[in-house]
C-alpha cells in the first residue's frame, strides 16, 4: 500500500502534465477499435495493453508476466470502426437528390417566357428552396472511421506495440442566413402579385435584371457550407517502461508516428453544388507523437493522462481555402480494474472543434467490462458532451477468444449518431 506522503507528491507531478496538455483545441480525441467503442470511449486508464497504443501507451507497462511465459501477445487485423450523423447525412442526400437547382432554373426560363403563366411554377421552387434550407441550413455534418492492424506485446511491467492505419474524419457546416430567407419571402410575394394580374412596386425591382427578365433565386442566396475532410494515415511504435517516482512506480509511454495527411476544405454558397475532393485535396507527410503517463494505486485503482499529437499542425487544401488545423488533444482517465471487471472514466480536458467549423464538443465518458466466463469479455459504455451540444451516446459490445482466436465488436447510438466496430485477431 502507498503512504499517502508518496501519493499527494505524485499528486503534484501529474498537474502541470495537465495543465501544460490543455492549452490547445483540436479534433475529438477518436475511437480506434471495438473495445473502447463499446465503452463509451474510454481508454485513458480503462484501457488494456492491446489497445494502449491508441489512447495511453503508458498502459503497455500494465502487465506482470515475462514476455516468454505469457500468451498476451495480439495480433488485430482487420480493426475497423466508424460513426456518422445519421439524420443530418440523409437529410442532406435526400435534399440534393431533389435536383432544386434545375428545377429553379427552369421555373424562371418559363416565367421569363411567360410571366403570368408561369409565377405558379416559380412560386413552387421557390418554397421547395425555402424548404430545403431549413432543412440543412444551421446543423453539422459528421462522420469519422479508423481501419487498420495494430501487434501488441507486453513484458513485465514494460511493453512495446506497433499499428498502421488510416483515421478519415470529415465535417462540414450550413449556415443559413435570415437574409435569404427575406429574399425568398419578396419572390414569393412579387409572383403573387404577378400571377393574380397585378403591377409589383419597386421594392421589387432588385429581383429583375437590366433586361427586365426574373433573377435566378439561387443567385442571390448569400448562406454558405463550409465543409471539410483529412484523412491521416499513419505508423506509430509505442514504448513503455515503469519507472519509481517519489516512491511510486509510474508508467511512461511514448508513440512517435510518421504520417501522410490528405486535406480537403474549401466554403461555398449553399446552392454550389460542383465538389470536387480529387481536385481540391492535398497531401502532406509529416511526423508527431503521443505521450503518456499511468500509474496504479493500491493495486487496482489507475490514474492516467495521455496526450495525442504533441506537435501542432497545420495545413491548407488550397492557397485561398481555410485551414485544416490538428492540435494536441489530452485526456485524463479513472478506472478501477481487477481480473474480471474493468470500470473507467475519461475527460476531454480541451474543447474539441472539427475539420471544417462544426460545434465544439468536450466529452466525458464511461465504460464497463464485465468477463464472467473467461472467454467472453461484456461491455457497456455512455459517452456525454459537457457542452450539451450533441446527443448522449450509448454504446455496448463483446470481445471472444477460444484458444489462439479473438473477435471483438461494438455498437454505438444516439439520437443523431450511429456507428459501430469490429476486429479480429490472434494471440501468440
Amino acid at each position: 500500500m502507498f503512504a499517502p506522503k508518496s501519493v499527494l507528491r505524485l499528486f503534484f507531478f501529474i498537474v502541470p502534465l495537465m495543465v501544460i496538455s490543455s492549452i490547445a483545441n483540436a479534433i475529438s480525441f477518436g475511437i480506434y477499435e471495438s473495445r473502447a467503442a463499446a465503452m463509451g470511449g474510454v481508454g485513458v486508464a480503462a484501457g488494456n495493453y492491446e489497445n494502449a497504443i491508441f489512447y495511453n501507451p503508458a498502459l503497455l507497462s500494465f502487465h506482470n508476466e515475462k514476455e516468454d511465459d505469457s500468451r498476451d501477445g495480439r495480433f488485430f487485423f482487420p480493426i475497423v470502426t466508424g460513426q456518422y450523423y445519421e439524420e443530418a447525412l440523409e437529410t442532406a442526400d435526400d435534399v440534393a437528390d431533389l435536383g432544386i437547382e434545375d428545377e429553379v432554373e427552369a421555373a424562371v426560363a418559363a416565367f421569363n417566357a411567360d410571366p403570368q403563366g408561369g409565377a405558379a411554377g416559380v412560386s413552387a421552387v421557390v418554397a421547395d428552396l425555402e424548404s430545403a434550407l431549413v432543412q440543412v441550413g444551421n446543423r453539422d455534418y459528421v462522420a469519422d472511421a479508423f481501419a487498420g492492424l495494430y501487434v501488441s506485446e507486453p513484458a513485465k511491467r514494460e511493453g512495446g506495440s506497433f499499428y498502421i492505419g488510416t483515421r478519415i474524419i470529415g465535417g462540414g457546416r450550413a449556415e443559413v442566413t435570415d437574409e435569404d430567407f427575406a429574399i425568398l419571402n419578396d419572390y414569393q410575394a412579387l409572383m403573387g402579385i404577378i400571377g393574380g394580374g397585378g403591377t409589383p412596386g419597386p421594392e421589387f425591382d432588385y429581383l429583375i435584371d437590366a433586361d427586365g427578365n426574373l433573377i435566378d433565386p439561387t443567385d442571390g442566396i448569400t448562406s454558405r457550407y463550409d465543409i471539410g475532410a483529412v484523412a491521416i494515415t499513419e505508423v506509430g511504435l509505442a514504448l513503455s517502461k515503469e519507472f519509481p517516482v517519489y516512491g511510486v512506480d509510474v508508467a511512461f509511454g511514448i508513440t512517435p508516428k510518421a504520417r501522410r495527411i490528405d486535406v480537403y476544405r474549401e466554403a461555398r454558397r449553399a446552392t454550389d453544388t460542383d465538389i470536387d475532393f480529387d481536385e481540391n485535396a492535398k497531401a502532406y507527410y509529416s511526423a508527431n507523437v503521443d505521450l503518456g503517463v499511468a500509474v496504479e494505486l493500491w493495486d487496482h485503482y489507475r490514474i492516467g493522462l495521455a496526450v495525442k499529437d504533441l506537435v501542432p499542425e497545420s495545413y491548407s487544401s488550397e492557397e485561398n481555402s481555410p485551414d485544416v488545423v490538428l492540435e494536441p488533444r489530452s485526456r485524463l482517465g479513472l478506472a478501477y480494474a481487477n481480473d474480471w471487471i474493468s470500470f473507467g472514466v475519461d475527460v476531454d480536458l480541451v474543447e474539441n472543434t472539427s475539420v471544417a467549423g462544426e460545434t465544439a464538443t468536450q466529452e466525458w465518458g464511461a465504460g464497463l467490462e464485465w468477463n464472467p466466463f473467461g472467454t467472453v469479455d461484456i461491455r457497456l459504455g455512455y459517452k456525454q458532451d459537457m457542452l450539451g451540444e450533441r446527443s448522449d451516446v450509448m454504446s455496448g459490445g463483446f470481445a471472444w477468444s477460444l484458444s489462439f482466436f479473438a473477435m471483438e465488436a461494438a455498437y454505438m447510438t444516439s439520437d443523431e449518431m450511429e456507428g459501430g466496430a469490429i476486429q479480429l485477431g490472434i494471440a501468440f
